[in-house]
C-alpha cells in the first residue's frame, strides 16, 4: 500500500491493492484506515497550535508591545501620539532627531493630553559636557525630558510609568545623548512630572523652542504587568 510523501498517508494501489482497502482495513480489517490516520494527524497538528497560542498569550502577558510609530516631521514641532490605549501599565518611547536651531543642545519636550498651560510641568533638565554639569529645575509649559543636538547621532529613551492610572499625577524620565555642531559631546537627563490627573492619551515630542532638523524616529512601546 503506497503513502503520502510527507504525512505518510495510506492510499491504494490501483493494481496490487483490493478496492476500497483505506476504508475498511481490507478483508480480515488489518489493513491501515486512511480517515484514522488523518485524525491522527489532524490532532496532533492542533495540540501544537494550541500550545503555540498558549505561549504566545503568556508572551503577550508580560512582552513589550509596539503601539505607534513616527517616521516623518522634520521642519515641525507637532509630532504627536494620539488615542493611546489604556491597557498597559507603562510606556517607553524611544527617539531620534536631531533639531534645526543653533549649534548647542534643546531641551527635548513633552507635553500629554495637549496641555500647553506655562506651569503644567515640573521638572529638572541635568546635563553633561567635558566634566561640566548644567541642572535647570522649575515649572514649565513642558516637561524636559533630555536633550536634542544639532549633530546626526541624537536619542534616547523615556520612561512614562503608570499612564494609565486614573488620578494622581503622571511623571517621565528620560536619558538622552546629543552632539553640537562643533564635536561637543553631551549626555543629558530630564525628568518630571505632569501636574494634571488624567489618564495619558496623548503625548507630544519635539525639541523644545526649535523643530526637528532631520526626520524624527519616533517608537512608542506598551509594557504589561502593574
Amino acid at each position: 500500500m503506497p503513502e503520502t510523501p510527507i504525512y505518510g498517508w495510506p492510499y491504494e494501489h490501483p493494481v496490487l491493492d483490493e478496492p476500497g482497502i483505506t476504508l475498511h482495513g481490507g478483508a480480515l480489517g488489518q489493513g491501515r484506515i486512511l480517515a484514522e490516520e488523518i485524525e491522527a494527524t489532524v490532532a496532533a497538528l492542533a495540540g501544537t497550535v494550541s500550545g503555540q497560542q498558549d505561549a504566545l498569550g503568556a508572551l503577550n502577558a508580560v512582552a513589550a508591545q509596539t503601539i505607534a510609530t513616527i517616521d516623518s516631521g522634520a521642519g515641525t514641532n507637532t509630532t504627536e501620539f494620539t488615542n493611546i490605549p489604556q491597557d498597559f501599565a507603562h510606556l517607553l518611547l524611544l527617539w531620534a532627531g536631531t533639531h534645526d536651531g543653533g549649534d548647542e543642545v534643546v531641551s527635548l519636550g513633552l507635553r500629554f493630553n495637549g496641555d500647553g498651560g506655562g506651569t503644567s510641568y515640573v521638572s529638572q533638565r541635568i546635563v553633561t559636557r567635558n566634566n561640566t554639569m548644567l541642572i535647570t529645575t522649575g515649572e514649565f509649559g513642558v516637561i524636559r525630558a533630555g536633550i536634542v543636538g544639532r549633530f546626526t547621532g541624537s536619542g534616547g529613551v523615556i520612561y512614562i510609568p503608570r499612564y494609565s492610572a486614573t488620578g494622581g499625577q503622571k511623571s517621565a524620565i528620560g536619558d538622552s545623548y546629543g552632539r553640537d555642531l562643533v564635536g561637543g559631546e553631551y549626555r543629558g537627563w530630564g525628568h518630571g512630572r505632569w501636574q494634571g490627573t488624567a489618564p495619558i492619551t496623548a503625548i507630544r515630542i519635539w525639541p523644545s523652542g526649535q523643530l526637528w532638523g532631520s526626520t524624527p524616529r519616533l517608537t512608542l512601546l506598551g509594557i504589561r504587568g502593574e
